[in-house]
């Protein structure tokens, strides 16, 4: 990229990294919403939907997908919808409940079996819970740790050794637009920090929903933003930071699913108590 947008071909030009992982979080945010039709008017969706369907008769639909487009028929609402729309909604609902799919792999089934076995037993919620708020608050430490350095840095401090100065001067010299982003950076460190720190303590005081809804934003924030800054001053270590950021907020997505799961099978296993209750006490 450094090649590309300068004149002398220099390859590790500072703002290369920051515009190579732009691109790439656009293009993850482009690919994310061509594959959601979510706020989209219901005629529309519907429409996507029927040609979807349509280009599929007379092949074997596979099962997952079947899944995913009577979740977003269920989405639609027929109150928005014209009468001849709201029959053409029933009518894909039944084509698709009753289209003979194709099987999941025997082999990938297997595994996908395995591997929730293995995180069941060795990562259950509990564990998992209490290793996202350390890594949580190990998080917003990290997060306070850099917005100090980026305010030693643009308050200018200089030490008596010669090795920490270069080692501070992220900025290399070029000037006061460095300096803005650094800034910029360093107001979205303190609230990636401030987000980290409320997460984890909300959590530890129970409320589960604020603490991991705040962990994912703090994170994405750390990913979209201060990722894209810090890139132009340190390329390498943001690498690193990425990846285990990403991570991170894959564990806690993971986290959330698992949850809401488990809370739902709890749901649906007290009427079934209740009614061997009411069952036990008539006999």
């Amino acid at each position: 990229m450094g090649k590309f947008i300068t004149t002398d071909n220099n390859y590790f030009f500072p703002l290369a990294a920051p515009i190579i992982y732009l691109a790439f979080l656009l293009t993850v945010a482009v690919a994310r919403m061509s594959a959601r039709r979510r706020n989209v008017h219901p005629e529309l969706a519907l429409g996507a939907i029927t040609e979807e369907v349509g280009q599929s008769v007379g092949t074997r639909m596979n099962a997952q997908r079947r899944a995913e487009l009577l979740a977003e028929l269920r989405a639609i609402d027929p109150e928005r919808c014209g009468p001849e729309h709201r029959e053409l909604v029933v009518a894909l609902n039944d084509y698709l409940s009753a289209l003979p799919c194709d099987t999941e792999p025997e082999l990938e089934r297997r595994l996908t079996r395995i591997g929730l076995a293995i995180e069941k037993r060795f990562l259950p919620l509990p564990m998992l819970r209490v290793v996202l708020i350390a890594v949580l608050i190990a998080h917003g430490v990290w997060s306070l740790l850099r917005l100090a350095l980026a305010g030693v840095v643009i308050a200018g401090w200089h030490s008596h050794w010669h090795e920490i100065d270069r080692m501070l001067d992220m900025t290399q010299g070029h000037g006061w637009k460095s300096l803005a982003a650094l800034a910029i950076a360093a107001v979205a460190e303190l609230a990636v920090g401030i987000g980290c720190a409320v997460g984890a303590v909300a959590w530890l005081r129970g409320n589960e929903e604020l603490g991991v809804r705040l962990a994912i934003w703090s994170d994405v924030v750390s990913l979209t933003v201060v990722n894209v800054l810090a890139s132009y001053f340190s390329q390498f270590l943001t690498v690193f930071t990425a990846i285990a950021e990403a991570v991170l907020l894959w564990a806690l997505v993971r986290y959330r699913d698992r949850r809401a799961r488990q809370l739902r099978d709890e749901a649906d296993e007290r009427p079934a108590d209740a009614a061997n209750g009411v069952a036990d006490a008539a006999s």
